[in-house]
């Protein structure tokens, strides 16, 4: 299953514990998601893609062939549902699934930026998910 990352899960040690030993083993490639913008959920410190004409969020491409892996995705995401998006890069364009925010989660006004929540929260972030994977 082709994913599209567009927030958290593009660092690499997010996406290491998340998806655990058979993380090891993706390829990633860098690509965007035209007509979209990440965009941080409305008073929580990890974003969500929003439809935005003219815009491109930045992001990475991999593949998931182990079920381990997808599941735990998807365990992380637990908040998000899978929908899937046209993502191109300079050299291609194709579809990818990508974690949409489900019902419960609303976008905020600020637009998430990598290395500011590196920054900001990537520390606080990582000792809570490192309790639940």
């Amino acid at each position: 299953m082709r994913l599209f990352f567009y927030g958290t899960l593009r660092d690499e040690d997010v996406l290491a514990y998340v998806a655990g030993q058979g993380g090891a083993r993706l390829a990633l490639r860098s690509a965007r998601a035209p007509g979209w913008q990440a965009v941080y959920a409305r008073g929580k410190p990890y974003p969500v893609l929003v439809r935005a004409p003219g815009r491109a969020a930045p992001g990475i491409v991999t593949e998931v062939a182990d079920t381990k892996v997808l599941r735990r995705l998807k365990a992380f995401e637990v908040r998000y549902r899978l929908v899937q998006i046209a993502v191109q890069s300079d050299e291609w364009t194709d579809t990818a699934w990508v974690f949409l925010p489900g019902r419960r989660l609303r976008a905020g006004m600020l637009p998430f930026a990598l290395d500011t929540w590196r920054r900001r929260f990537k520390t606080a972030f990582l000792r809570r998910i490192r309790r639940r994977f």
